[in-house]
Formats: structure tokens, sequence, C-alpha cells
């Protein structure tokens, strides 16, 4: 879960704690993707 009161701005990712078969934890990775979504230029 994540806040960015400066804009308004809540993310929560909910998912499986088990890593992917790259080994990557699977919230990090759709939190990374989300953020960059919301964040672009």
């Amino acid at each position: 879960m994540g806040s960015d009161p400066v804009n308004s701005v809540s993310l929560v990712v909910w998912t499986n704690l088990a890593p992917t078969a790259d080994g990557k934890d699977p919230a990090v990775t759709i939190a990374r993707s989300l953020i960059g979504k919301i964040y672009r230029p």
C-alpha cells in the first residue's frame, strides 16, 4: 500500500506472497508497473 497525499493518489496491491518463476516479488512488480502508468511525464 502506498499513498501520495499531494496528488490524492492511493495504491493497494494485493497478491500472493510466492515469488514468480524468475524470483521476483509479484506485488512489487505490479506496483512498479502501475506507478509508472500513474506518473507518466
